[in-house]
């Protein structure tokens, strides 16, 4: 479905649906990137609609592991960069960005430290577009060399 090559693949997809929630206030309004390395992790970065910034790993990759694994967020603006912890969701799925305010233009960068001493990072620009964010690089290296 999508080029897996040498190197990182990042890719970006962009969904939005207004509509659906319009309809059924239970289904989200959902907006972000989706980015991949190598084809081997996914992650995926939206902004829900209570607000909340949620980071979706992989389900068919690392099945629940996100509910033992450790993330921050580090936002960058005017030159500045500040760290905010993100907790993990009940299920294990996902780790929710609680008080942490992004803004249109802001570089993202995104650590999870998974349980089994890999490290998922991905950098991107928030663009605020209803809210889209552009994949700008994403890895996944041993947990010792992430920050």
């Amino acid at each position: 479905m999508f080029p897996f090559t040498r190197g990182i693949t990042v890719w970006a997809m962009a969904v939005l649906s207004t509509a659906s929630w319009a309809c059924d206030e239970h289904l989200p309004v959902r907006g972000g990137i989706t980015a991949s390395a190598s084809g081997d992790r996914s992650i995926e970065i939206t902004n829900e609609a209570d607000g909340k910034f949620r980071i979706y790993v992989d389900e068919h990759d690392i099945p629940l592991s996100v509910k033992a694994a450790k993330a921050q967020i580090d936002i960058q603006r005017d030159g500045k960069v500040r760290s905010h912890p993100m907790q993990p969701t009940a299920d294990g799925t996902a780790v929710v960005l609680n008080g942490a305010q992004i803004k249109h233009g802001d570089m993202l960068r995104v650590v999870i430290n998974l349980p089994n001493r890999q490290a998922i990072v991905s950098e991107l620009r928030y663009t605020g577009m209803n809210p889209i964010a552009q994949a700008v690089s994403m890895s996944s290296k041993p947990a010792a060399r992430a920050r």
